[in-house]
């Protein structure tokens, strides 16, 4: 019975000679992932991909898809040997080299009457050299070297290595694989209910394929590097259309190593004359294909551009213009709501209101005012009557003004009374306290911090630290001399 090593059921352990692109790491290779290996951007050929399984394995035949998305390797080659030393060297058991209109490569032995089922069409097939049995009957690593391109990233969409237990291993060890291998391919027998409820499982199943099956997209839609939908199509200088997202995710790596955007596919730095541009006509399809189809499941699930976010921000923004201009307008409307206008103060503005804004609302008028022109303007009449609209608008519109150009003046001072000052000298002296010393009156002069002046004889032979007026103890570094 033949068994395909690479099936995770089997534990294979895979490992590559570079670092791949994010997302496409070579582990999804073993692990049934469908997004394949992708070497990272920069890195060129030979990469050896390396499997090591978990037993000898007598190889019959390796197939090899080496296309993910347009990125294809177009040269191989195939590589085991027996045993688990990392010194011993590899033994050549096949080459194989890819035309344009080649999708695969398969590796087969001719020793062996097999028939070649299931390979896809356009596949290029290889004999094994059998020159080494111990590594082809007795193989525990295979190594798959990538070793030319079709002008892309090296890459490998899918690898299947099919053969047997060797004979060498013994038979615990080939009943151990092969109930591996059965207990994850072999047919479970349904029970009773399955069978019963089967047909209704068959049409809803049938009916889910045809759902699946009515839509398909377009390879115009998709990107050439991710194989997905695109969102946002970027035309490229080399002619090449990809995803947004995709050209975004490049440049980040790029950025890495400390170089600059470049096109993906030529690797030529992107400048004023050679830059990617919007795919507009692309987009539009795009967009109309996804309108049309957008009951379908699938199709809901893909990402799209609607604009939603630019048209909240732009409701939010005439929402508080909207506000700040109805604030700004609210005194008017109180001055013009009535034919008898007060001189008071409105109640929207209030001292504990227009405190903080201070620079804001300031007008151009001089904040000097004395105590009898506010004396004066508290002694005017609170109620005027109409004669003319325009005369009892303006006249009402300076008095509301001067008032509260006299409150914000008051506000200032009080504001400015508490601050500390730094840029003028303390004048301030303590009372009582001499200002000489008794003993000597031209000698240099130091003040304690008692505020108490001694001369620098008494300074320099006094035994304790300590005033001689009020008996306050000082440290060394707490007289100041005093210039005059």
């Amino acid at each position: 019975m033949l068994l395909n090593f690479c099936h995770p059921c089997l534990r294979p352990e895979i490992s590559c000679s570079t670092i791949s692109t994010e997302g496409y790491d070579v582990k999804n290779l073993v692990n049934e992932s469908s997004q394949g290996f992708l070497a990272y951007a920069c890195i060129k050929p030979p990469i050896n991909i390396d499997l090591t399984f978990i037993c000898n394995v007598e190889i019959s035949r390796v197939i090899v898809w080496p296309s993910v998305g347009s990125q294809k390797s177009s040269g191989f080659q195939l590589m085991a040997k027996s045993t688990t030393d990392t010194g011993a060297p590899y033994s050549t058991l096949s080459n194989a080299y890819l035309s344009a209109a080649q999708g695969g490569v398969i590796f087969y032995r001719r020793d062996i009457n097999e028939t070649l089922t299931c390979v896809p069409n356009g596949f290029l097939q290889r004999y094994i050299k059998i020159s080494d049995h111990h590594a082809v009957n007795k193989a525990t690593n295979l190594r798959l070297c990538i070793v030319k391109t079709e002008n892309s990233v090296p890459a490998i969409g899918r690898i299947e290595v099919w053969g047997r237990v060797a004979r060498c291993c013994g038979r615990d060890v080939i009943a151990g694989v092969n109930s591996l291998w059965t207990q994850e391919h072999s047919p479970r027998i349904p029970t009773i209910d399955e069978i019963r409820e089967s047909p209704t499982k068959k049409n809803d199943h049938d009916s889910l394929e045809k759902s699946n099956c009515a839509v398909e997209v377009p390879e115009d839609f998709l990107d050439p590097i991710t194989y997905e939908v695109m969102v946002q199509p970027i035309m490229l200088p080399s002619g090449k259309i990809i995803d947004q997202l995709t050209l975004e995710r490049h440049e980040q790596n790029e950025a890495l190593w400390g170089r600059s955007p470049s096109d993906p596919f030529t690797g030529i730095p992107f400048g004023n004359t050679c830059k990617p541009i919007i795919a507009t006509s692309l987009k539009a399809r795009i967009d109309k294909f996804l309108i049309e189809n957008s009951n379908d499941d699938n199709i809901k699930k893909l990402p799209r551009t609607v604009g939603r976010k630019i048209s909240q921000v732009c409701d939010q923004l005439v929402g508080v213009e909207r506000t700040v201009c109805a604030n700004s307008k609210s005194t008017v409307l109180k001055v013009k709501s009535s034919h008898t206008l007060k001189r008071n103060i409105p109640s929207n503005l209030t001292n504990s209101q227009h405190k903080l804004p201070v620079l804001v609302m300031c007008t151009k008028q001089s904040l000097d005012l004395t105590e009898s022109k506010r004396t004066r303007l508290s002694k005017t009449p609170q109620r005027c009557t109409v004669s003319d609209d325009i005369d009892i608008e303006g006249d009402c519109a300076r008095n509301i003004s001067n008032e509260i150009d006299g409150d914000l003046e008051l506000n200032v001072k009080s504001v400015l009374s508490g601050l500390k000052r730094f840029n003028g000298p303390k004048t301030r002296e303590a009372s009582g306290v001499p200002k000489g010393c008794s003993c000597c009156k031209s000698s240099i002069l130091y003040k304690l911090p008692c505020k108490h002046v001694i001369c620098r004889r008494v300074l320099t032979t006094v035994k304790l630290p300590k005033c001689q007026h009020c008996g306050l103890s000082y440290s060394t570094r707490d007289p100041i001399r005093i210039h005059d």
